[in-house]
C-alpha cells in the first residue's frame, strides 16, 4: 500500500474531531500523521496553528514544535542515516531553493517573496490552483481550514519536479479532504 492511502482517513478525521471538540481522537489522528511521510510533519505544525484558532494555544504550539522537531529528524536525521547517505536528504526535489533543506530556508528568508514567485511561474500551476478550488466554487478560500492547505499545497506546487504540479497522481490526494471539508465550511 502506498502511505498515502494512511493519510487521508487520519487528516479528514483530525479536522471531524477538532470541528466535533472530541479532542483526544483529533490528536490521535494528528500525532499519525507523523508516521506516514515526511512532509505530512509539517501539516502536523499547521494543524497546531489550526488549533490555537480553535482557542487550543498550548496543545496548537505543541503541536507546531513537534511537526518541526519531526520533519528535521525525519529529512536530516533518520531517512539519511537509513538511506545511507548521512546528513543529506536522498529525496530533496526543491532546487529552485537551493540543494538541502537549510539552503531552502535561508534562500527564503533572503527573499519571501520566492515561495510565492514559484507558485505561481507557470500555467500549469495556476491551472492546477484553478481545478482544485474551481469545483468547490472557491468556497475553501473562505475556511479557516484554509491553513492546513498551505503545506500541502507547497510540498506540491514549490518542487522542481513537473509531473507533482499536475493533478493527474496521488500528490493531489493528501488535499482532497481539506478541499471538500473546507468547501463546505466556508459555504
Amino acid at each position: 500500500l502506498h502511505p498515502d492511502v494512511f493519510a487521508i482517513p487520519l487528516i479528514a478525521f483530525a479536522i471531524y474531531f477538532i470541528d466535533e471538540k472530541k479532542w483526544i481522537g483529533a490528536y490521535v489522528c494528528i500525532l499519525s500523521l507523523l508516521g506516514v511521510k515526511e512532509e505530512l510533519t509539517l501539516l502536523v505544525s499547521f494543524f497546531g496553528l489550526y488549533l490555537a484558532f480553535h482557542k487550543k494555544v498550548k496543545t496548537g504550539c505543541l503541536f507546531l514544535f513537534i511537526g518541526i522537531l519531526f520533519f528535521y529528524l525525519e529529512v536530516l536525521v533518520w531517512i539519511p542515516h537509513f538511506h545511507g547517505t548521512e546528513g543529506i536528504y536522498p529525496h530533496w526535489l526543491y532546487t529552485d531553493f537551493g540543494s538541502k533543506p537549510f539552503e531552502a530556508l535561508r534562500a527564503v528568508l533572503k527573499n519571501p517573496f520566492l515561495p510565492v514567485r514559484i507558485l505561481f511561474s507557470n500555467w500549469t500551476k495556476i491551472g492546477t490552483y484553478l481545478l482544485l478550488f474551481g469545483p468547490f466554487l472557491f468556497f475553501p478560500l473562505y475556511s479557516r481550514q484554509l491553513i492546513l492547505m498551505v503545506p500541502l499545497i507547497a510540498a506540491k506546487e514549490l518542487t522542481s519536479n513537473p509531473d507533482m504540479w499536475e493533478m493527474t497522481n496521488q500528490y493531489t490526494a493528501f488535499l482532497c479532504p481539506v478541499l471538500v471539508m473546507a468547501a463546505a465550511e466556508g459555504l
